[in-house]
C-alpha cells in the first residue's frame, strides 16, 4: 500500500477532524509550499513514498519517507522515517491530523501541528533541531516484527485450513474433507433478530460468536470464542450482514474459526475439562488446604501416626473474580476444618487412609518448607460460634481445627485457618477455647474477662479494656499473665 493513495482511506475515517484550510490555508505549487500565502519551504517528491523538504533559500532540511506495513485485512501500520540534511534519523506514527486530498497537505500539516517543524511564516530550523535530538523508538523494527508475526500466524492459519478443507454446507452443518467430505463436526446457526452467527459443536457448545453489528453496511465482523479469545476479519461486500442465512459468509466465519485452532467435534467438551482441573490446581495451590503434605497425627489413645495429611478447611474458589463468599460461608457449616485424613503404611507395609474428627480433640502437624505447623480440633466459646447454632441443633457439632501460633505450656492461641483475623484462646483448665471473634472489644473484653475469671486481677484488666483484643501480642501477654497467675 504506498503513500500515495493510502491517505485517502484515512480521508473517508477522519473525515469529522479538520477540512483543508479550516485551520491554516497550505498550498503547493511549483514545488513551492505555502502556508496562509506565506511562502516558507521547498518541496521536491522522489519516488512514489519519499519527499524531500528544503529551505527557501535551496539547503537541504529533511526527507521523508513513508513506511506501511499490513497486519491483517482489518489493521495496518503506517510510520514516517525522518532523515536529517546531516544523516540523523528518526521514527513518527503516520497520523492524520486534518482532511484534504492532497497527501502532501496531509503530511506538512502533521509536522507543522503536532511538531512545530512548520509554522505559517517559515521552516523551523531551530525545531528541526529539536525535533531530531529527540530519542525515539524504532517504529520499523516495531511494526515489521508485527507483520513477520501476523504473516506467521496467517500462514499456520492455511495450514490448518487446508489440513481440515472445513466446508459449509447449505442447511448449516460444517464438514471437515471440503464439500465431499462426510465428517459432520458442527453447525452454524444464524439469529435473525440480532444479525448475529454462532458456530456450535457436536456437544451443543457453542464455540464462536459473532457480534452484533454496529452499523449498517458494516463488513468488519468481531468474534469471540468460548475461551474468550477475540479476533475480527473483513472480506469487504462477502462480510457485509444480510436479512438472511448466508453460506458465503458462513464460511469465512467457520475458516476464521478453524483456522485459529478450533477443530469443533468433541474439542471443547474436553478443553474445557482441562481447564478446569487446571483451575483446580491453582485454586488448591491458593487455598489454605492441606493436600497429602508430610506430617503426623495424635489420635485419641496418644498414638503418633506419620503420613500424608490431607485438610480442607475451605473450599476451592475456581473463580475468585466472583467472590462467591455466600455460598462458602453455608457449605463451611458442616464439612470444612472439621475433618482430616492421613494416609499412611500399617505395620504390614499397605497403605490405609484413616479420617479423624476436630471434635474428638484430635492434634496433627505437618512440615511446612521444613517447618512443623500444629492443628488442633477443639469447640469454642464465641459470638460467632452461635450462628452455627442451627446447624449444631441438626446434628452437627462446632468443633473446628485451628492453626497454633503460639503455646505456653498447655495454653494455646490459635487462629481458624481460613480467616487469619479470627484468634481462639485455650487455656489448659477449660474444656472449651475462646473465639476471638469480631464482636467490639467492649463486648470481647466481658466474655474473655469471664473466660479467664480463674484470674482475678488478669480477668479485672481485661474487663477494664486495657487490651485491644484484636492484637495478637497481646494475646501472647494475656496467656503468659494467665500462667503466671495460676
Amino acid at each position: 500500500m504506498t503513500y500515495k493513495n493510502i491517505f485517502i482511506i484515512f480521508l473517508i475515517i477522519s473525515f469529522s477532524v479538520n477540512f483543508d484550510g479550516v485551520a491554516q490555508k497550505i498550498k503547493i505549487k511549483k514545488g513551492i509550499i505555502s502556508i496562509d500565502k506565506n511562502p516558507v519551504a521547498k518541496h521536491k517528491e522522489q519516488g512514489l513514498n519519499t519527499d524531500i523538504f528544503y529551505f527557501l533559500d535551496g539547503k537541504k532540511a529533511f526527507e521523508v519517507d513513508f513506511k506501511s506495513v499490513t497486519v491483517s485485512p482489518t489493521e495496518a501500520h503506517q510510520w514516517l522515517v525522518m532523515t536529517s540534511a546531516e544523516g540523523e534519523k528518526t521514527e513518527i506514527p503516520y497520523e492524520v491530523l486534518t482532511v484534504s486530498f492532497n497527501s502532501k497537505k496531509i503530511l506538512i500539516h502533521l509536522l507543522m501541528e503536532k511538531y512545530k517543524i512548520f509554522t505559517s511564516q517559515k521552516l523551523d530550523a531551530d525545531q528541526l533541531s529539536i525535533f531530531f535530538a529527540e530519542e525515539r523508538e524504532s517504529l520499523s523494527d516495531q511494526y515489521l516484527k508485527a507483520g513477520m508475526a501476523a504473516a506467521e500466524e496467517a500462514a499456520k492459519r492455511e495450514e490448518i485450513l487446508g489440513q481440515y478443507k472445513p466446508f459449509v454446507k447449505e442447511d448449516g452443518s460444517i464438514i471437515f474433507g471440503g464439500s465431499f467430505g462426510s465428517k459432520i463436526v458442527g453447525y452454524v446457526h444464524y439469529y435473525k433478530s440480532s444479525q448475529q452467527y454462532a458456530i456450535k459443536d457436536l456437544d451443543g457448545i457453542q464455540v464462536a460468536m459473532t457480534e452484533k453489528p454496529q452499523k449498517m453496511a458494516q463488513t468488519t465482523v468481531f468474534a469471540k470464542t468460548y475461551t474468550d479469545e477475540t479476533f475480527e476479519f473483513d472480506r469487504g461486500s462477502s462480510t457485509m450482514l444480510k436479512s438472511n442465512f448466508s453460506r458465503n459468509f458462513a464460511q469465512i466465519f467457520v475458516e476464521e474459526t478453524v483456522g485459529r485452532n478450533y477443530r469443533l467435534g468433541r474439542e471443547a467438551k474436553s478443553h474445557k475439562a482441562k481447564m478446569h482441573q487446571e483451575k483446580i490446581i491453582v485454586a488448591k495451590e491458593n487455598s489454605v488446604n492441606l493436600y497429602k503434605i508430610k506430617g503426623y497425627v495424635i489420635n485419641e489413645d496418644g498414638e503418633k501416626i506419620n503420613g500424608d495429611i490431607t485438610a480442607i478447611f475451605e473450599p476451592l474458589d475456581l473463580n475468585p473474580q466472583d467472590g462467591n463468599d455466600v455460598l462458602k460461608s453455608l457449605n463451611v457449616i458442616d464439612k470444612y476444618g472439621k475433618y482430616m485424613s492421613i494416609t499412611y503404611l500399617n505395620d504390614r507395609g499397605k497403605t490405609r487412609t484413616k479420617e479423624f474428627k476436630a471434635k474428638n480433640a484430635i492434634e496433627f502437624c505437618v512440615d511446612i518448607d521444613g517447618q512443623m505447623q500444629c492443628y488442633v480440633g477443639m469447640q469454642t466459646k464465641g459470638n460467632a460460634m452461635k450462628k452455627l447454632m442451627n446447624a449444631s441443633n441438626l446434628g452437627f457439632n462446632n468443633a473446628y481445627f485451628y492453626k497454633r501460633i503460639y503455646k505456653l505450656n498447655e495454653h494455646q492461641l490459635l487462629i481458624k485457618p481460613d480467616e487469619a483475623s479470627i484468634y481462639v484462646i485455650k487455656v489448659s483448665d477449660q474444656s472449651k477455647a475462646f473465639m476471638v471473634d469480631d464482636r467490639n472489644n467492649s463486648n470481647l473484653s466481658s466474655a474473655l474477662a469471664d473466660y479467664l475469671s480463674a484470674c482475678s486481677q488478669l480477668a479485672k484488666d481485661i474487663e477494664n479494656e486495657e487490651f485491644d483484643l484484636k492484637n495478637e501480642e497481646n494475646l501472647k501477654n494475656i496467656l503468659e499473665e494467665y500462667q503466671a497467675c495460676l
